[in-house]
């Protein structure tokens, strides 16, 4: 954003993921290292708290690395992320078709 931007609150805003989740908002996949000098943790734990309120606690996933720092590929690209990231991604393919499979037989007995 730049020091030119400090005051511009309407811009922060709209670069902000915080500001971005609402209560129709989709199901969140947090990841982040308590030790990011870039994005300092609590504002993703605040992040997270709020997610959690507005959409449920069913539908936000979150994964925290002690040792994580920002960005980074060793921690990021780890396989115990990918499978917390591909568990949470059957999660919500195998919701979307028991709700389509719903839908349909709804459909037939009509």
């Amino acid at each position: 954003m730049g020091s030119k931007n400090i005051g511009n609150t309407e811009l922060i805003k709209t670069a902000s993921p915080y500001y971005q989740i609402t209560a129709d908002a989709p199901p969140l996949f947090l990841a982040h290292g308590e030790d990011d000098q870039t994005v300092p943790a609590m504002q993703i734990h605040i992040m997270e708290s709020k997610a959690r309120k507005l959409i449920g606690d069913e539908n936000v996933t979150s994964r925290y690395f002690a040792h994580g720092p920002h960005a980074s590929k060793s921690v990021f690209d780890a396989k115990p992320v990918m499978e917390a990231v591909e568990a949470f991604i059957t999660k919500l393919v195998i919701l979307e078709l028991l709700f389509l499979c719903l839908n349909d037989n709804t459909k037939e007995d009509t």
